[in-house]
């Protein structure tokens, strides 16, 4: 059986020539695809106030990311951390259970704000709900005034959607009472309205059908909400419609579905720009809500510190305290590991590169040096040699992106994908970055040059003839690199982990030219 493989994406080329003629001669190359991966991807993002937009290009292209492990059985685990190593109370710490609800004005004039971290209640299919005797802008703010819901409603999750929530300690709510004023609404001033609860995690129904904001007007008169927008410090933005009152000390709810939504009836409907982050540090391909989940958690905000230290906060990631603690689950023996940077700025870490690459290739052991498929190191950076120090790597209508080398030198030696920050389009970089991660291959090298017009591919189960999966059609499952003599699979059908892979072609033979268009 023949094993070689390729290592890495190619390009794939429309023109090849070979110095060959033809011959009679048919080869059979056997290849196997390699079996079935399980891997752990630590994504660490720079956070400093320049990355908004590369955070969001990342965020929106999971399908493609992902698309490299999709029907290929890869077990794969993504955890998500930042550079920022001074202002971060935990550098290193996993991503998960913090966000915020912001209210503010169009104009930016914050009205309310909650946030909170994976120290506030939770429960999946709990809702967070502000005690009934703490409904102001600054009782709001603390985690004390805040607890589980212990009334269910609808098909079963718990919560008071809609109505005045009961107090945490089960003392006596009063209720909210006054003269009514039938004047005509008016805009919100800073504390007329506040969050009074949130369905982070639906269990009844899906996040996206479920998930649900409450809030409350706390004046005696009607409150007029046109243009008033609820958002977090990600990609969160949505903005009340014209005409959107809310009357003397009204509750009302933000809901992400009309429908099929858990049995609430949302009073505005935000089917866009509304995900709430559940407390989750570790995705995996066994969760359901993945796409939506690593949206929400790559988009690590601007707030991070300016001196960017990437392979520090990996080291602390995987290093003790928190590998046992806050980040346990994270590392598998039995996985490979893929670390990937996306940074605008090069790596100011303490230690050296070396010591780096030390420390993560010891993780999975002695032959992590010599198989890279064990663990690998993949960038997102400046990647070209600017002409000069201080000067621009590469530029687009988000910025500026400066040369990586620490990243661009780990990158190279274990054979992960480069890939260029200023890139105006993330889809194919996520997909190359999801295919690096999975261990899959694309290319396979043919033994002897072929005769790309008699060149047939099938795919079987076994190393037997009786195990047929399919016969392959060249130009769309494959193309032929004529000038690297090897099979390119189209990322949608990519062989599956250990499945037989037959090429059957004509061989050519030395001495004519031969040019040739592979579509």
């Amino acid at each position: 059986m023949k094993n070689t493989i390729c290592l890495g994406l190619l390009s794939m080329l429309a023109m090849g020539c070979s110095e060959y003629g033809y011959t009679s001669k048919i080869q059979k190359d056997v290849f196997q695809q390699v079996r079935r991966n399980t891997v752990d991807i630590l994504l660490v993002i720079d956070d400093s106030c320049s990355m908004l937009e590369e955070q969001e290009k990342l965020s929106v292209n999971f399908e493609y990311f992902i698309s490299a492990f999709a029907g290929v059985d890869v077990d794969w685990q993504i955890g998500v951390t930042t550079t920022d190593t001074y202002y971060s109370e935990q550098p290193g710490r996993l991503i998960g259970g913090d966000d915020e609800l912001i209210l503010e004005t169009s104009d930016g004039r914050v009205l309310n704000a909650v946030q909170w971290d994976e120290t506030w209640p939770y429960e999946e299919g709990v809702a967070m709900q502000l005690s009934g005797n703490s409904y102001s802008a600054t009782s709001n703010t603390s985690k004390g005034n805040w607890c589980l819901a212990q009334e269910t409603f609808g098909d079963g999750d718990f919560g008071t959607p809609g109505t005045d929530n009961p107090s945490c300690d089960g003392s006596e709510v009063e209720e909210r009472t006054g003269e009514i004023s039938d004047a005509p609404p008016v805009a919100p001033s800073m504390g007329d309205v506040i969050f009074t609860e949130a369905l982070l995690d639906s269990k009844m129904v899906p996040d996206q059908q479920g998930e649900w904001v409450e809030i409350s007007n706390l004046k005696e008169y009607a409150i007029d909400l046109s243009g008033i927008i609820i958002r977090d410090n990600g990609k969160n933005f949505y903005s009340f419609p014209e005409g959107s009152i809310l009357e003397p000390f009204q509750t009302v709810i933000v809901g992400r579905a009309e429908s099929e939504n858990g049995g609430i009836t949302p009073n505005f409907i935000a089917s866009e720009g509304l995900t709430l982050n559940n407390n989750i540090r570790v995705l995996s391909s066994q969760m359901e809500d993945a796409q939506e989940i690593f949206e929400e958690m790559v988009v690590v905000g601007i707030s991070g510190s300016g001196i960017e230290m990437g392979l520090e906060a990996a080291h602390r990631a995987l290093s003790e305290p928190l590998i046992s603690n806050e980040n346990s689950g994270f590392l598998r023996d039995n996985a490979n590991l893929s670390l990937i940077f996306v940074s605008d700025e090069d790596d100011l870490s303490p230690m050296s590169t070396p010591d780096y690459l030390r420390f993560f290739t010891d993780l999975k052991g002695d032959a992590a040096y010599r198989d890279h498929n064990m663990m690998n190191i993949s960038a997102v950076v400046g990647k070209d040699r600017p002409p000069y120090d201080g000067a621009a790597s590469c530029s687009s209508d988000s910025g500026v992106g400066y040369y990586g080398p620490r990243y661009i030198e780990l990158a190279s030696k274990t054979e992960g994908s480069l890939e260029s920050i200023c890139d105006d389009d993330f889809s194919e970089i996520a997909q190359e970055l999801g295919l690096t991660a999975s261990g899959l291959k694309l290319n396979f090298v043919l033994s002897s040059p072929a005769d790309s017009s008699s060149l047939k591919v099938s795919l079987y189960a076994e190393e037997s003839d009786d195990s047929l999966i399919a016969e392959l059609v060249q130009g769309e499952d494959y193309t032929f690199d004529v000038e690297e003599n090897s099979i390119v699979f189209n990322i949608d059908s990519l062989p599956a982990s250990e499945t037989y892979i037959l090429a059957e072609y004509r061989v050519l033979a030395r001495g004519t030219v031969v040019s040739e268009s592979v579509e």
